[in-house]
Parts: structure tokens; C-alpha cells; sequence
């Protein structure tokens, strides 16, 4: 909860009980409505709205409604007889009870959005571990050669959005940059796009607005240590690059730039300098997942090639063009898989949970490194395919070819991504496992960062494998 949230819901707890409190002078009871009243504004002002603090603000409001009720009533009435004594005593006594279940109403509606609040929060990103300040740099680029395949009008050229983190000089006190880069409407438009892709409502993700990141917009590239190894990142099939902030921030402090490209109606929802905000179009058949993955991934890594073009045009005074990785979640890891052998410069790549639909491998490879999931690794153990077989088979011997295969305990599919920062709830849906949101995300960005460091910048860690084994015991190497 942010520092106004746990100050108001404080006071709100505060006003609920003052209702029931009979040694309490009006005068503070009173006063106590009306802070609670300024600290709601203030809130509301300062950090924003969030249906996550509803019961919050509708029990301070409903609260200085029935004090200011109370007053103009009058604070009690005389009784005008022994008679009426006893009808009032059984009035005051129903009144009472009335007033005490009301309180604890609202004392539960108070409780219940704090819950909310503490479990469902503002994201903080953690701080990266590396030497160097995080700049970023949101570039909207068409392949003008290309037409677009998800749409009817053959005149479309395929359009893409990419997040470039890179190592920054001085932050200049600087603000950094929010998740959300569009303004209040675009930024409404694209959460509850990505809301729909969730199946839920589509008020649920507006507080996104109020997440920050750790780096900072558009500052000066920290030239004096360049230049530096570049990685795509792919994120998995209908979700986003947003999911992977943490990741690319991480190894931009540690000196790489990183590119995360939104593959453009592959996405929950992308987000346009003009508003547009483009939706999911499913693309892939579980059924014929080797067919419909080879025909999506011949898209992706298109959008890669052509990233990496214009990339090396934009920014050839910093890319180290000789050292080029690539990593992707889910989908976007068996893209990077495939990408290793389509697109040459690439020296080095990385899946981070993601099912293979390119099944063959060149005759000498290159250095690969395979991280799963507990809950995909223990899953697969159950099938028998041939497909699941064959990779399998190429994933135990990544390791010939300087890579590797491990999976961390504890770990479902979406703890590959920034999900598991976003809600502890999660891994009661299944999507992040048991292992604490901020442990996984510390490892994983750790073993990616080792690996890199090893195949792209030579940093060699001590340990049978180089760069695949942090020391971590969740970490396991079947």
C-alpha cells in the first residue's frame, strides 16, 4: 500500500469505531470525520484512485454523512414518561445493535480493501543489481516491405512498437518513467484491452497508470563505457513486452542494451503514438501447434530481423554488433530458439519456459540455454509424445554447444515475468508457483545476466557450466 492508503485506511478504522465508542466527545468524533474527510481528498489528489480502496472511501464518506445526520437530529431526546421509558429503552437498545452491526460492516468493508490493497498494489519494480542508471526509449517502427498479415487491407504495412533500455549517464534528478508511456485515455484504452484479453473487468487494471519503473525517458546514452552487447527480448504469445521490465532493466544496469519488441496482434494490447491500441488475434492451434507455430514464428522473427536492422542504424555509435543475444517467455523463447539459426548475428539466446515448435538444429550450434518451470518440467514427465520427446532431446544437448537445461523449484509459467511482482494471488490461479514473486525474479534475472555475461562479454563464472549455475537452491539441472 502507498504511504496516503495506510494513513487514510488508519483513520477510516478510526472513524468506524468512533461510531461505538460512547467516551468519545462529539466534538472529536466530529473532527475525526473531518480528517478522515481531508485525508480521502488529499489520497484521491496526491496518489490517485483505485478500486482496490473502494470500501475504504465509500465508508469515509458514508461516515461524515451519518455524523453530520446525527448532529442536526440533535444528540438526544427527553422522555416524557415511565411509559415511554420502556419503549425508548427497547428503541435505544435496537439502535444500538443496529449501530454495532453497521460499525462492523463497515469496519470488515475497511479491512477487506486494505487486503485488496496490500495484496493487489502499486507495483515497485526492484532496484536493478548493476553499476549503471537505466535510460529508455520508446521507438514506433513500420517495415514498409512487409504487408500486414492480421489485417484485411492489403495497403497495411506491418507496424511494430519497441522498448530500448540501455546504460545512462547522470539521472539529472529526473522522474523515471511510468509503465503506461500513452497519456490518461490511450493509457485507459490499452488497460482495458489487456484487461479483456485477462477475462476481467475492464476497470481492473487502471491502477497500472500509477506503476513506475527504474529507469529514466529518453536520457543520454553513458557513452564512455560503450559500446555494448545488444538483446531482444520476445515476450510470450499474448502478453506484452511490459511483462518484462524488471528483466531488461536488470541487464541494462549491468550493461547491455535491450530491445523488447511488441509483436504487433501477438500481444494482449500494444499501444500506438496515435492511441491506436491494437488487440490479440489467437494464431496458434494447440492441435497443429508445430504447423501454426512455424507460420507465427516466421512473423516474429521477421519483426526481429527487421528490429535489428533498424536498430543498428539508430544506435551504431552504441550496439557492439559482434555481440548480439536474444531471450523470450513461453512462445517467445521458442522464437529465440529458431531465431539463433535464421538471424546470424545473433551469438547466443535463451527460452525462458516456452514449448518448441522448430524441432531440428543446425550441425554446430550455438550456445543456448533452456530455463523451465518446475510445473512445465514435472508436466511433461506425464506425456508421452514424440514432439515432446524430440525436445527433450535437443535440450539436453544444448549443453555440447555451451548451453544448457535447468529449472528453478517453486516456479510456474508466469514466473518469467513481471506477473509475479504484480499479486502474491496468483499462484493460487496457477499462473506463478509456491517460490516467493520477488525470489524468482532475482534468480531468474541472475541467470540470464550470468549467461550473457558469459557468451557475449566473456565474464565467466566459476561452475561446470559456465554461466547456467548461480548457486541458487531452487536451481536445479536435471
Amino acid at each position: 500500500m502507498r504511504v496516503l492508503e495506510i494513513i487514510l485506511t488508519m483513520s477510516a478504522l478510526l472513524l468506524m469505531f468512533s461510531f461505538v465508542s460512547g467516551k468519545l466527545f462529539l466534538k472529536v468524533k466530529l473532527v475525526l470525520s473531518a480528517i478522515s474527510i481531508i485525508l480521502c481528498a488529499a489520497q484521491l489528489w496526491i496518489e490517485g484512485y483505485r478500486w482496490q480502496m473502494a470500501g475504504v472511501y465509500v465508508m469515509v464518506l458514508l461516515g461524515m454523512i451519518l455524523r453530520m445526520a446525527g448532529i442536526i437530529r440533535g444528540r438526544s431526546q427527553k422522555l416524557l414518561s415511565a411509559g415511554q421509558k420502556t419503549g425508548e429503552s427497547a428503541f435505544r437498545s435496537l439502535k444500538r445493535c443496529c449501530v454495532v452491526a453497521g460499525t462492523a460492516t463497515g469496519i470488515l468493508m475497511v479491512i477487506g480493501s486494505a487486503v485488496l490493497s496490500s495484496t493487489i498494489p502499486v507495483v515497485k519494480f526492484p532496484d536493478p543489481a548493476g553499476p549503471y542508471a537505466v535510460g529508455i526509449q520508446t521507438l514506433h517502427l513500420t517495415d514498409s516491405s512487409r504487408p500486414e498479415p492480421q489485417t484485411p487491407d492489403p495497403g497495411d504495412s506491418r507496424e511494430l512498437m519497441v522498448y530500448v533500455w540501455y546504460p545512462a549517464a547522470a539521472k539529472n534528478d529526473r522522474q523515471t518513467a511510468p509503465l503506461l508511456h500513452g497519456d490518461r485515455p490511450s493509457n485507459r484504452k490499452l488497460t482495458s484491452a489487456f484487461a479483456g484479453s485477462l477475462g476481467i473487468p475492464s476497470f481492473s487494471l487502471d491502477y497500472w497508470q500509477y506503476i513506475h519503473t527504474n529507469a529514466y525517458p529518453n536520457v543520454d546514452w553513458l557513452r564512455s563505457e560503450g559500446p555494448y552487447p545488444l538483446i531482444l527480448i520476445n515476450h510470450g504469445n499474448g502478453t506484452s513486452s511490459l511483462l518484462h521490465t524488471a528483466l531488461a532493466e536488470n541487464l541494462a544496469a549491468n550493461g547491455y542494451i535491450v530491445a523488447a519488441v511488441d509483436h504487433t496482434y501477438s500481444t494482449a494490447a500494444t499501444l500506438f503514438p496515435d492511441g491506436t491500441v491494437t488487440g490479440f488475434s489467437e494464431s496458434l492451434s494447440s492441435d497443429h501447434f508445430i504447423a501454426t507455430g512455424t507460420q507465427l514464428g516466421n512473423v516474429w522473427n521477421d519483426d526481429n530481423r527487421f528490429v535489428l536492422s533498424q536498430l543498428k542504424q539508430q544506435f551504431a555509435d552504441y550496439i557492439d554488433t559482434d555481440h548480439i543475444g536474444i531471450a523470450g517467455h513461453s512462445f517467445g523463447g521458442a522464437a529465440a530458439y529458431e531465431a539463433m539459426f535464421s538471424i546470424p548475428e545473433l551469438k547466443a539466446g535463451i527460452d525462458l519456459d516456452g514449448s518448441l515448435y522448430t524441432l531440428t538444429g543446425p550441425s554446430r550450434g550455438k550456445p543456448f540455454l533452456f530455463i523451465e518451470s518446475e510445473d512445465y518440467y514435472n508436466r511433461k514427465k506425464q506425456i508421452a509424445d514424440p514432439d515432446i520427446d524430440a525436445e527433450e532431446k535437443i535440450m539436453n544437448n544444448a549443453r555440447l554447444s555451451g548451453g544448457g537445461k535447468l529449472y528453478i523449484k517453486g516456479t510456474a509459467h508466469f514466473n518469467f515475468t513481471d506477473l509475479q511482482l504484480y499479486s502474491s494471488l496468483l499462484k493460487y490461479t496457477g499462473m506463478t508457483g509456491s517460490i516467493d514473486g520477488g525470489r524468482s525474479n532475482e534468480i531468474v534475472n541472475q541467470l540470464v545476466l550470468d549467461f550473457f555475461n558469459s557468451h557475449l562479454k566473456g565474464i565467466h563464472e566459476d561452475g561446470e557450466d559456465a554461466g547456467t549455475d548461480a548457486g541458487y537452491v531452487e536451481e536445479v539441472r536435471p
